[in-house]
């Protein structure tokens, strides 16, 4: 048996605290939760992301088997240097969508969180910067958790949402924190443990902060990454 609480908890700082914890009885279980939150921060929701301007601290990403048509990822961590998935630098969402795996598909997968030697598992750490240059929205993301699922909302085909807007493809953006993906069957990713076992506790979280970037927008992109430019 399983027994899993979420608690959604919001600040005054305008931060949205996401902490999932679990508990087993009797057998060890695997676990891998995680959320599949929708963003889409432009002032007209009918157009897409592709826009938004994303800065990833990850220098590695997980490939997934493209011969067997699936998104699971076949082991290995590649180096996202030269290729569609490097966010280090900060670029828009859009700019190499039509060069991702399956003819340009679109991300779906899982980006290994850059960390310091020596920093504890269970420490939050920032990992995502996001930025609508249209409506001044700034989103901060940190995590204790290992990886991130990128999903641009590849399947969207005017889905109906709130105020009956109409979300076309690319309409919204996940950043999924998790374990990496089918660790359970990849002995290269044993650590953290996939596994749940009794007396054992899950603790997942990760934090959304919201601001605004309307005055001195460049001043921030640079901070940021100037901060984090030693983990990449």
């Amino acid at each position: 048996k399983l027994t899993t609480q979420v608690t959604y908890t919001w600040t005054d700082d305008c931060t949205l605290l996401l902490n999932i914890e679990a508990i087993v009885q009797l057998k060890s279980t695997p676990i891998n939760l995680t959320n599949h939150m929708y963003f889409n921060f432009g002032e007209s929701h009918s157009t897409g992301i592709q826009d938004h301007l994303l800065w990833l601290r990850s220098s590695k990403y997980l490939p997934t088997d493209q011969e067997q048509n699936t998104n699971i990822p076949t082991g290995e961590q590649l180096e996202v240097v030269e290729t569609p998935f490097d966010f280090t630098a900060g670029k828009a969402i859009g700019k190499d969508l039509k060069d991702t795996p399956k003819s340009g598909a679109g991300f779906d997968h899982c980006f290994v969180i850059d960390k310091e030697p020596g920093t504890s598992p269970h420490s939050m750490v920032p990992f995502a910067l996001v930025m609508d240059p249209s409506s001044g929205i700034q989103l901060e993301v940190a995590t204790n958790q290992p990886g991130v699922q990128l999903y641009t909302s590849n399947t969207f085909a005017d889905i109906i949402g709130k105020q009956g807007v109409a979300y076309p493809k690319y309409g919204g953006f996940c950043l999924e924190t998790q374990n990496f993906p089918d660790a359970i069957n990849k002995k290269e990713f044993e650590f953290p443990s996939p596994v749940l076992r009794p007396g054992e506790k899950y603790v997942h979280q990760t934090s959304y902060k919201f601001s605004t970037f309307a005055q001195g927008a460049e001043a921030d992109r640079t901070a940021w990454i100037e901060a984090s430019a030693s983990t990449w």
